[in-house]
């Protein structure tokens, strides 16, 4: 009876000698095993977890000729490098969404800074004609944006609520108001100064 690591090292000098075969077997043995590793570590999004899953096993394929068996098996080589490879996709999605909130973050207070009413009445007639100069910008954004934008500033609805209303996928809606307020924000900064 052939044991593991006899089986890994005819696997490894497969890899070496046929590259198509050798992969074809390694990806049926052991996807599975990568694939769980780099599912319990990100957050449910296919297209990470998939690209994640074919990064393992194209390093591994990279290393083929360094790979010693004595010093670790097969399966223990492809679970650190799956748990590394998550990891490291999971720091550059935060990276990404605490980059993205943060910019959001920025845009919504400039817009809702050239948007605020003032009860003096000299002020009050100043920022009525920068709410119809603001609604003609968001206006200007045309379907869907516009009406995403109104909801979410003027309507003050949440993305959850815009995205049910108009039969969105919420993280369509939040991208689109990100978008939409890149596009105002030039407009914002010359009703500021107006």
């Amino acid at each position: 009876m052939i044991n593991q690591s006899q089986k890994d090292k005819m696997l490894l000098s497969l890899l070496r000698n046929n590259m198509d075969k050798g992969m074809n077997i390694l990806m049926k043995e052991y996807s599975g095993l990568v694939s769980y590793i780099v599912w319990k570590r990100l957050p449910e999004k296919s297209a990470d977890i998939e690209e994640c899953v074919a990064d393992t096993f194209i390093e591994f394929y990279s290393k083929i000729h360094t790979i010693d068996i004595e010093k670790g098996s097969i399966k223990a080589i492809l679970s650190t490098i799956a748990t590394r490879k998550a990891i490291d996709r999971y720091r550059k999605i935060n990276a990404r969404k605490e980059e993205y909130y943060q910019e959001e973050s920025e845009l919504e207070d400039s817009f809702q800074s050239a948007y605020n009413q003032s009860n003096n009445p000299e002020e009050l007639t100043i920022s009525k004609n920068k709410q119809e100069q603001m609604l003609r910008a968001v206006a200007d954004l045309g379907e869907p944006d516009s009406q995403i934008v109104y909801r979410r500033y003027f309507l003050q609805q949440t993305v959850k609520e815009i995205a049910e209303t108009l039969g969105m996928k919420s993280n369509s809606v939040s991208k689109r108001i990100t978008r939409a307020l890149l596009v105002l924000e030039g407009r914002l900064e010359e009703l500021r100064y107006e």
